[in-house]
C-alpha cells in the first residue's frame, strides 16, 4: 500500500488504526510506500518539531520510495483537467499521489477517502 500523510499525522496522535498499519508493516506483514510529494507535506508544516521528524525519518525507513514517473504526471494531469478550476490546485496533490499509486498497483491508505477516490478506486480507509 502507499501511505498518504494521514497515516503519518494519525499514527503521532495515538489513533489505533493508524499504529495498527504501521506495526504490520513494522513486522513484515505489509508492505508499503510512500510519495516523494508526502515527504514534501510532511516536512513543509511549520510545526515540524525535531520528535516529529525523528520519528517520520524512523517510519520512512521500512517504506518503499515511490517516485512519481512521467507516466503517471501525465495520467495526474488528464484527471485534473476536468477538475472544476476552482478545486485544482487542492486536488492536484491527491492526483499526483493517486496516478503514483495506481501505477505501481498499490492501494492507499488514507483517513482522507473522499479527494482520493475521485482519481483512485482502490483506497484503504482506517
Amino acid at each position: 500500500m502507499l501511505l498518504d500523510v494521514s497515516v503519518f499525522y494519525d499514527h503521532g496522535r495515538g489513533d489505533p488504526r493508524a499504529q495498527a498499519i504501521i506495526q504490520r508493516i513494522l513486522s513484515g506483514d505489509t508492505t508499503a510506500s510512500v510519495s516523494p510529494i508526502t515527504l514534501f507535506e510532511l516536512w513543509r508544516s511549520p510545526d515540524l518539531d525535531r520528535r516529529t521528524e525523528i520519528r517520520y525519518v524512523s517510519m520512512v525507513t521500512f517504506l518503499e520510495e515511490a517516485p512519481l514517473t512521467a507516466e503517471a504526471a501525465k495520467m495526474a494531469g488528464v484527471w485534473i483537467a476536468d477538475v472544476e478550476d476552482d478545486e485544482r490546485e487542492r486536488l492536484s496533490r491527491y492526483a499526483l499521489i493517486a496516478a503514483t499509486a495506481r501505477e505501481r498497483g498499490e492501494p492507499i491508505a488514507t483517513n482522507d477517502t473522499e479527494p482520493f477516490s475521485r482519481f483512485h478506486p482502490e483506497l484503504v480507509e482506517y
